[in-house]
């Protein structure tokens, strides 16, 4: 199984979408593979999809649409999902 994700099993710490699904509503930064940066929020985590609204964007649409494979990094200071993590025996 990618990234040692057991069906069933959700543990924070155990995939990008995990950590996604964890800080669904939270302002994040994500890097995309090619290391690209971009700050948003996360809307939801759908399947292998996960929906953000892009902060600070121009157009009159941004929402956006990436697939979780393209995601190599979450960046967040939300320090309330942060205690969960480090307090799940897991990610010991």
């Amino acid at each position: 199984m990618p990234n040692g994700y057991i069906h069933g099993d959700h543990s924070p710490c155990r995939s990008i979408k995990s950590v996604l699904e964890a800080l669904e509503g939270q302002k994040v930064v994500i890097v995309l593979k090619g290391c690209c940066e971009e700050w948003v929020k996360i809307l939801k985590v759908c399947h292998e999809v996960v929906i953000v609204e892009m902060i600070g964007h121009k157009c009159n649409c941004p929402v956006k649409f990436i697939d979780i494979d393209c995601i190599c990094e979450v960046i967040t200071d939300c320090r309330a999902v942060l205690q969960k993590f480090l307090d799940d025996d897991d990610c010991h």
